[in-house]
């Protein structure tokens, strides 16, 4: 996966080419950019860099046959700087997602341009979000071999603020992705909040970059051990562990491959 910068993985849109792609899909009407209200402030003000939007196509809607084309164009808009498309894989568990997409803008003017543009454009089908990166950090081959990965993407419910969930991310997940990392296994990962109006509580988005299948097996297996033998034995990690249903709710987990 590659970012801009700090970030240096996932992505940067707004063209008129959007409009034309999220537009088509669907029966379901999500609330989108343009009939919600006005959006909290963002988990950590960036004065400049990349800025990002979340496309998110629902399990129960149905995109047109060639959304994925469409949307896959979007990385040869003016401005973009990279789009990550998912689709979901079989899994035990029902996934959170049918496709999601995260884009990457230049920055925080662009994405307030294409939102009030064609981003601000009733979408059928289609819920688009502006989110901010809480965590981020990737290997040094994330972004060459980013299009043969294999992705895991945890949705949750933050129970708490934006600015807490970022406390709570440094201090809870992020020595576990980093223990991940460590073994190979992961090659990168960033944790996304949604932003929403004040009175509604937003998702965080963990995407997970590994792989293969079978490294991400082998990866949740050290978490395990390295959970048990280490983290468990560090008394804030957990007292954190021992109280997160009160930050969060365990909403999907969702097996994903990138869309070439």
């Amino acid at each position: 996966m590659r970012m801009t910068n700090v970030y240096s993985n996932v992505l940067k849109a707004g063209t008129l080419l959007a409009c034309s792609l999220l537009a088509a899909c669907g029966s379901k009407t999500e609330t989108t950019a343009s009939t919600a209200p006005a959006a909290s402030e963002p988990a950590a003000a960036v004065a400049s860099g990349p800025a990002f939007a979340l496309i998110t196509v629902p399990v129960d809607a149905t995109p047109p046959a060639d959304y994925d084309v469409r949307i896959a164009s979007l990385r040869a808009a003016p401005g973009i700087a990279n789009v990550l498309v998912l689709q979901t894989q079989p899994n035990s568990e029902p996934p959170g997602f049918k496709s999601l997409a995260v884009v990457e803008f230049k920055d925080e003017a662009s994405l307030e341009t294409w939102l009030s543009g064609d981003g601000a454009r009733e979408q059928s089908g289609v819920k688009v979000r502006r989110a901010d990166v809480l965590a981020h950090d990737a290997s040094d081959n994330a972004a060459s071999t980013a299009a043969n990965s294999y992705y895991v993407v945890n949705h949750y419910e933050a129970l708490i603020s934006p600015a807490e969930y970022k406390t709570y991310t440094e201090k809870y997940v992020v020595p576990n992705m980093a223990h991940q990392k460590s073994t190979g296994a992961m090659l990168g990962y960033t944790m996304y909040i949604e932003r929403e109006p004040a009175s509604v509580k937003p998702n965080a988005v963990l995407v997970k970059q590994y792989v293969s299948p079978e490294e991400h097996v082998r990866a949740e297996a050290a978490k395990d051990v390295f959970k048990r033998d280490v983290l468990m034995k560090q008394a804030e990690w957990k007292q954190i562990n021992d109280t997160k249903a009160t930050m969060r709710n365990d909403l999907t987990e969702t097996l994903a491959v990138p869309l070439s």
